[in-house]
């Protein structure tokens, strides 16, 4: 309770301090917050105009989607498939423009609460930046860090968002507080994480061969944590657009 009250808080400072400066630009058509299509629609143009984000109305950058750190801790209790400590930081995703926004809507409202339901395929995700990573794949011992390459072939992405309506100088905003049920499905993965075991080049090698080979079992097993910080960077993303812009900015 604390943590949501603390959000709160904040959420009504940074009103204070950046709400008066925002705008979205002309071109952005504004939809009813009931029309799910047009809001679909002005999501995929919004994110293949301004994948590099726009100051004016508080939108980061997109593509590149900027990942500061993400860490995942993961072990199989019934077959020890995987034990593992993995860290990435400093993080590119690069791709995201590609994607097809096949649903955006904004469902279950009453006069304090709402969720965000937000489903789109992406061609083709890159994950660039660094890692460690010590523990057990498949049994086999791994160790190292380095430089990384994570590539996701037809990524579908499906993302439920909760929060709630702020009022401030007797205006509503949208803050999300919270990830919902959510799920991440790829058709293929391909794995590079450079300098393993102490870059012995003929473990390494063998280590990476081993890890695309066995893609689909690594990725059951750690995908709920890639959706978790996924689905955080989101919130971040979303909240700093609407912080700054109530509903009255951006629905008829």
């Amino acid at each position: 309770m604390r943590f949501f009250v603390s959000l709160s808080t904040l959420s009504l400072i940074l009103l204070q301090i950046s709400s008066s400066f925002a705008k979205l630009p002309d071109d952005i058509i504004k939809c009813e917050i009931s029309d799910f299509l047009c809001i679909r629609d002005r999501a995929q143009f919004v994110l293949t105009k301004y994948y590099m984000g726009n100051e004016q109305m508080g939108l980061k950058s997109l593509d590149p989607l900027k990942v500061e750190a993400m860490k995942i801790t993961e072990t199989t209790e019934e077959k020890r498939n995987v034990n593992i400590n993995l860290n990435f930081h400093n993080l590119n995703v690069y791709g995201t423009r590609k994607a097809t926004v096949n649903q955006l809507k904004i469902t279950n409202r009453t006069t304090k609460n709402f969720e965000i339901d937000f489903r789109a395929t992406f061609p083709r995700i890159e994950l660039i930046g660094e890692y460690t990573v010590n523990g057990k794949v498949l049994l086999l011992p791994i160790t190292g860090a380095g430089k990384c390459n994570i590539t996701g072939e037809i990524m579908k992405l499906t993302v439920n968002l909760q929060g709630n309506f702020v009022q401030h100088n007797g205006k509503d905003y949208l803050f999300i507080k919270r990830i919902g049920p959510s799920a991440c499905e790829i058709s293929h993965a391909y794995i590079s994480l450079e300098n393993l075991f102490n870059g012995n080049k003929l473990l390494g090698d063998g280590m990476n061969r081993f890890l695309n080979e066995n893609w689909a079992e690594l990725w059951k097993e750690l995908h709920p944590a890639f959706i978790q910080t996924f689905g955080n960077v989101g919130l971040d993303i979303a909240n700093n657009v609407f912080q700054r812009n109530p509903v009255s900015k951006l629905f008829v």
